[in-house]
């Protein structure tokens, strides 16, 4: 890549998926840092498989 390319940033955290402002607020910070990749955190440590399917359903939150 050259010096004056484009290039991604991404992050990766945890939003709640229940499509709450404070949801986009933080993803809306990081976008505006130049964030161009959000990356939710899934894991077993956060909750079990049912919970984490819902999570994912639940979708991004909105910008």
């Amino acid at each position: 890549r050259g010096a004056h390319q484009p290039f991604d940033v991404v992050f990766g955290a945890e939003t709640a998926g229940d499509g709450s402002e404070a949801d986009s607020e933080v993803v809306r910070r990081f976008a505006d840092a130049g964030v161009t990749w959000w990356m939710e955190s899934i894991s077993h440590w956060r909750g079990s498989l049912a919970e984490m399917r819902d999570r994912i359903r639940a979708g991004p939150p909105a910008l």
